[in-house]
This record gives structure tokens, C-alpha cells and sequence, in this order.
């Protein structure tokens, strides 16, 4: 007779059109309320892709991202941008059979609060799945996410580069952060890396792209580096590591252009100098 060993865990799914992993998907990544009305509400589709029956709770929840841009989950008010106070969601569980769909309502009304005339949080779909492997049962819970942003109709946006600095990304002279490389080169591969801290000086959520400009001593432009757009929570600071080019020896000019929705673009400009 075969013995089952039970295992339990948890897992956490941001929201994706088709997380097989999660067995319920939903139609919304992020859902983005006005918080100029007395009250915003919004459906979230869910269907479940399961070939059995799925039981869910709907809660609200908290989360930001830290300086590399990872997202953290937190309980719900665990932050003064929390939408939580705010928030109610109907059913607050919900039972679907395989191919069933259901819709989850959120409303929002933060009205009543100036604090929270822009304010962010998110509600989290958990059901309990089991996965059976060479004789092994898993069984985990799995919380599938999607964001909710509240807006004001009239929001700030402003930002700016804070800090630009140049590290060795091999050996141990100098660690570089560990956010997502924006050229999409290998970090073994470059000697050095650029790293620009972008502060988010606004109320809302800023998206940010650019470029940053490889400039020769003459100000003519050797290289442009795409900078892949990246998101900024208001008042947080983000680090975007950039792997440089091997470049012949010389001094340049590393010259930081952001587009983050605002009037004007923002720069930043960093004087480098390859022996």
C-alpha cells in the first residue's frame, strides 16, 4: 500500500489571464478607482480553470514594492496609503464548479478621508489546491492578487533622479543592486553597472521609460541604453540598475532621460572615466 506524505505551503499569484498554478484566474491585472466620487465600483471576472470544484475567500489586503521594485504583501492597513478603510468586496467567498465564472464586486469610497485621495491596496482570491508527485501529496494555499489603485480626478505627478552612481558588477570591490537589468544584457557579461535612484515626488503612481545617453567628451553620443518603463508608488524611490557597455578607455558623460508622464523630461548626469 502506498503512503501519501501530505506537505503544506503557500503561494501568492499576482493576477494573470491564465495562471494555471492558481486554478481561478481573473480578467484584471490592476483595477484603477476614482476616489472624486462618493462611490466607485468595479467587477472582477473569475472563472475557475480547475477540473474540480474551487472554494474561495475574497479579503483585502496591503502591498508595496521596495527600492528594486519587489512587491511586498502586508495586512490590510499596514500602510497610511492604505485603500483598506475604504474597500468592501461582495461575496466574501464564493464556490465555483470547473468552467464556472463569477464576478467579485469592489467598491470604493474614499471620500470621507483627504488621506486617501490617493491610496492603493489589494484583494486577494485564496483557495486551498493539492498536487499529488511520486507518492507525495502537496497541498498549499494559493492567493491569486489584483491591485487596486485609487485616484483623484486632479493628482500631482512629479519625480526626479536623486542619485546616480557607477559599480563594479564583478569581484567583490563593489555589489551592484539587485534590480532587473534594463538593457537585457547579462550582468557577467559588463564590467560595470549604472545605477539611477528615481524619486517619485507626486501623489499617484508614476510609470517611468527613457533612455540613457553615452556621451563622449566632445557631447557627441556614442550609445543610447533604453530604459525599460518601470513603475514608482508615490513618495517611494526606486533603484534601476543598468549594465553599462564595455567601452574603450576614455572619459564620457552618462547622461539619464526619463519621460514619467509629466510637462518635462527629468535628467540625471553622472561624469565616467574607463582607465
Amino acid at each position: 500500500m502506498r503512503r501519501l506524505m501530505t506537505c503544506c505551503m503557500a503561494a501568492i499569484v499576482l493576477a494573470t489571464p491564465a495562471a494555471a498554478d492558481a486554478q481561478l484566474t481573473v480578467d484584471a491585472l490592476e483595477i484603477f478607482m476614482n476616489t472624486s466620487t462618493a462611490n466607485d465600483v468595479r467587477l472582477i471576472g473569475v472563472r475557475n480553470d480547475a477540473t474540480s470544484a474551487v472554494q474561495a475567500t475574497v479579503t483585502i489586503g496591503d502591498w508595496d514594492r521596495d527600492e528594486q521594485g519587489t512587491n511586498r504583501f502586508l495586512p490590510a492597513g499596514s500602510h497610511a496609503r492604505s485603500c483598506s478603510t475604504a474597500l468592501q468586496v461582495f461575496p466574501t467567498s464564493l464556490v465555483l464548479e470547473p468552467g464556472e465564472s463569477a464576478n467579485v464586486r469592489v467598491s470604493l469610497d474614499a471620500t470621507g478621508n483627504p488621506a486617501l485621495r490617493n491610496c492603493w491596496s489589494i484583494v486577494f482570491l485564496e483557495n486551498r489546491a493539492t498536487q499529488e508527485t511520486a507518492g507525495r501529496q502537496l497541498t498549499y494555499n494559493v492567493r491569486t492578487g489584483v491591485k487596486i489603485y485609487g485616484e483623484h480626478a486632479q493628482v500631482r505627478r512629479d519625480g526626479f533622479v536623486e542619485d546616480m552612481t557607477v559599480v563594479a558588477t564583478d569581484g567583490d570591490s563593489a555589489k551592484a543592486p539587485s534590480g532587473e537589468s534594463a538593457t537585457g544584457v547579462s550582468r557577467n557579461s559588463a564590467r560595470e553597472r549604472l545605477t539611477i535612484a528615481f524619486r517619485n515626488a507626486g501623489d499617484v503612481q508614476l510609470k517611468v521609460k527613457g533612455n540613457v545617453e553615452v556621451r563622449r567628451a566632445d557631447n557627441s553620443v556614442l550609445q543610447r541604453i533604453p530604459v525599460t518603463e518601470f513603475p514608482v508608488l508615490p513618495e517611494q524611490l526606486r533603484l534601476l540598475g543598468i549594465d553599462l557597455p564595455v567601452l574603450p578607455a576614455g572619459r564620457y558623460v552618462l547622461l539619464a532621460l526619463l519621460d514619467y508622464g509629466g510637462s518635462e523630461l527629468v535628467a540625471g548626469q553622472l561624469e565616467y572615466e574607463v582607465p
